[in-house]
């Protein structure tokens, strides 16, 4: 969501330190092994810029809760604030616009 690859690095850290034992009980760590699923991927981001009354914007969210898509962020940004705070924490969403549709993958490798 970030784009900022420390975060899933990170993000892995628990599920080794807790390896052993999650393996004894996988049930009693669901949280952790939703979490787990998330990081192994895939994943897939949404973003979706416009303004939040409109029509058009509404029918760009509709699909997206009719179907069951694990590992998926969706992000939000109003198109006509300069400084939202969504361009904080993602900040290449700044340079997108509610006129234009850009696939932008950020992966590791």
């Amino acid at each position: 969501m970030t784009a900022n690859t420390d975060y899933e690095i990170k993000a892995v850290e628990p599920g080794k330190a807790f390896s052993g034992t999650v393996t004894r009980s996988p049930a009693a760590y669901t949280m952790l092994m939703q979490a787990l699923d998330f990081a192994i991927g895939p994943d897939s981001e949404v973003v979706i810029i416009g303004d939040r009354e409109a029509e058009d914007t509404k029918a760009m969210f509709e699909p997206l809760g009719k179907e069951f898509l694990p590992n998926k962020v969706v992000i939000f940004r109003p198109a006509k604030e300069e400084h939202s705070e969504i361009m904080s924490l993602a900040p290449y969403t700044r340079d997108m616009s509610d006129k234009i549709c850009i696939s932008l993958v950020f992966r590791q490798q």
